[in-house]
């Protein structure tokens, strides 16, 4: 059963074979098994660390279609969170839905007191190291500070199958959802994550073409 915790598991015995190709305006960005399988980790410790993820944590994707977008799913997942979509176009942070920790790549737009605890910084230049701006107070770098976080992810327990996995405008997903859903299942943001459970290559392209 292809769960979120057995494909990160997969996605390291994978070694170098490339597992998913991000294709946009500054060239072809090519993610091996390993790759993607230690950012995940990297983004599943941030987690553990920040604020003791795990069922029942919310973390709240604002960022359009990027291979760092399914990072921080794998991430929120391996660690047994909740991955929580806004609707099209809502506004921070009063149009958007509770959450314990948000991703995004306006991070000037969550400078407000109601915003969670954990901010982070997401740049959708696939090749950039940090964010290119200084941030807001408390606002984490989702390149180098990330980065930071040890390779390995920190032992989790085994998710359950009835956790809640995603929540979006149109519904919500368990894991056990998860492991059988289809690409026109899930909401766009997520649509690579059949393949890549099926171990085979993703490829995503800059607005989703």
């Amino acid at each position: 059963m292809f769960t979120p915790q057995r494909v990160h598991r997969d996605l390291y015995a994978s070694g170098p074979r490339p597992r998913l190709e991000w294709h946009c305006t500054q060239g072809r960005l090519e993610l091996s098994g390993h790759v993607l399988a230690t950012w995940t980790s990297k983004i599943g410790n941030l987690l553990l660390e920040e604020c003791d993820a795990g069922p029942g944590t919310r973390v709240l994707l604002d960022t359009p279609e990027h291979w760092r977008s399914a990072t921080w799913a794998l991430g929120a997942w391996v660690t047994g969170a909740l991955v929580v979509l806004p609707a099209p176009g809502a506004t921070p942070v009063s149009g958007t839905p509770a959450a314990d920790v948000v991703a995004t790549t306006r991070p000037e737009a969550w400078d407000r007191a109601a915003a969670p605890e954990v901010v982070v910084a997401v740049s959708t230049e696939s090749f950039a190291l940090r964010w290119p701006d200084p941030l807001p107070p408390g606002v984490l770098d989702g390149g180098i500070d990330v980065a930071g976080y040890a390779d390995d992810l920190q032992p989790v327990a085994v998710v359950p199958l009835d956790t809640p996995a995603v929540e979006h405008p149109g519904g919500s997903l368990s894991v056990r959802d998860l492991t059988r859903t289809t690409a026109d299942a899930l909401p766009a943001l997520l649509g690579w994550w059949p393949a890549l459970a099926a171990g085979d290559l993703v490829v995503l392209r800059e607005g989703g073409s």
